[in-house]
């Protein structure tokens, strides 16, 4: 399989080169940013347009970037004086110092470049340069390579416009990318690597890099080990309610220094911190998240069961933390929480559009249902909120289930594609 994952954002990034605004790509290490970057330039090029690139982990790049006036110059060498558009990205942009300011200010000259930025997910990166941006940019997340990105890759894309029909008349073979896609989780570099030593040996990379770089780097993290031995726990945890005074004291770290932690970790695109769903403050739980990682390739190194994923127990919850990125693709800006009561009803999630007054529960079962079944908690939240839907997603099931004014949808992964 010789061809390069095709992406479904880079349509979107395609449309906002036409706007004056900064295009800001951000996201995990080594998920395919400046590939994108890349095929965007293609694009133009093949439409005659002038692009330049600037690479700030290369020190001859980075000379350029000690003044905005010394950047100016080498633009004006590279592609003479012009009122016409020029595309100039650059990458690993948070290795500029003060980033923010320097990109605000070359912004605000009104010249004739478009900016397309892109870097990890760094503190400095997210917090520095994104706010002091404001107005001037926005930001596209870029998330590991997505099931349906996967199968679609998988299967040459010769079903792209109809994945949902290919999982419906394929299950078997969809089972068999679902297993592969949960062990091996979706970094692009992991994916086109031949054999699982391999694909290991990469991800044992990223995940060295994103330690060494992100964390121990960039945030001087005083325990290493400590923030590795977090994020062990969290992954045998996903899907759980997060109890930080147990798991501080299984690290062995403050209550205070772990929270701190559980926000490097978030910010820098390890994890998500699913918070929860409540409007009862006396009888639903308020205060605790629910981890999910990012990748579920991480998820399973750290958790040392990198690729031995057999048994259906061992899918459960990696199942869930897939079901989670397709909803919050699916629905893209819109909440998706949690929700847990004193009484021990939990629902998986809640796709809560609190704007429109939209909310549907959803409950995920790994495995193929025979019949439709309604559980407990999940006929008590839909007594409790009275939603015109409910979800639950397996693998094969495709029904509707009627209870009271709620339709209770049986979805099936593949209708997710």
């Amino acid at each position: 399989m010789n061809q390069s994952i095709r992406r479904r954002i880079l349509p979107v990034l395609e449309q906002h080169l036409n706007l004056p605004e900064m295009t800001l790509l951000i996201g995990p290490r080594q998920v395919g940013k400046t590939t994108l970057i890349r095929m965007l330039f293609r694009g133009l090029e093949a439409k005659g347009l002038r692009t330049v690139f600037f690479n700030l982990d290369v020190e001859e790049d980075m000379r350029w970037f000690d003044s905005q006036r010394l950047l100016l110059d080498r633009l004006e060498f590279l592609v003479g004086k012009t009122t016409q558009k020029v595309y100039v990205a650059i990458d690993e942009i948070q290795r500029k110092k003060d980033a923010g300011r320097f990109m605000k200010g070359l912004y605000d000259m009104g010249l004739p470049y478009k900016f397309i930025l892109s870097g990890s997910g760094s503190l400095e990166l997210k917090e520095q340069i994104a706010e002091s941006m404001m107005g001037r940019k926005r930001e596209f997340f870029i998330a590991p390579v997505s099931f349906a990105e996967f199968v679609d890759y998988r299967t040459d894309y010769a079903y792209s416009d109809r994945l949902a029909s290919y999982g419906q008349m394929e299950p078997q073979r969809l089972s068999g990318h679902l297993t592969e896609y949960l062990n091996y989780g979706g970094y692009p570099r992991v994916i086109v690597s031949e054999g699982q030593e391999e694909k290991r040996q990469v991800m044992r990379e990223i995940y060295t890099s994103y330690v060494d770089r992100d964390i121990s780097g960039l945030l001087r993290l005083s325990r290493p080990d400590a923030f590795r031995q977090m994020l062990a726990l969290l992954a045998s945890q996903s899907g759980q309610l997060l109890n930080m005074t147990t798991l501080s004291g299984q690290v062995g770290i403050s209550t205070p220094t772990l929270k701190n932690y559980l926000y490097y970790a978030e910010k820098t695109f390890s994890i998500t911190l699913v918070q929860p769903y409540f409007r009862n403050l006396q009888k639903e739980i308020t205060k605790a998240p629910t981890p999910y990682f990012v990748d579920l390739g991480l998820r399973n190194l750290v958790l040392n069961k990198w690729g031995t994923l057999t048994e259906p127990g061992d899918f459960g919850f990696v199942f869930q933390n897939l079901v989670y990125h397709m909803l919050c693709a699916r629905y893209p800006g819109t909440p998706v929480k949690s929700w847990r009561t004193v009484d021990r009803s939990e629902v998986d999630f809640v796709v809560a559009d609190e704007s429109r007054g939209d909310i549907f529960p959803v409950e995920v079962k790994y495995g193929s249902l025979r019949r439709p079944e309604v559980t407990r908690s999940l006929r008590s939240f839909i007594e409790k909120y009275q939603p015109k839907e409910a979800w639950v997603v397996n693998m094969t099931l495709d029904h509707v289930e009627q209870i009271g004014q709620t339709a209770v949808r049986f979805v099936p992964l593949y209708a997710l594609l």
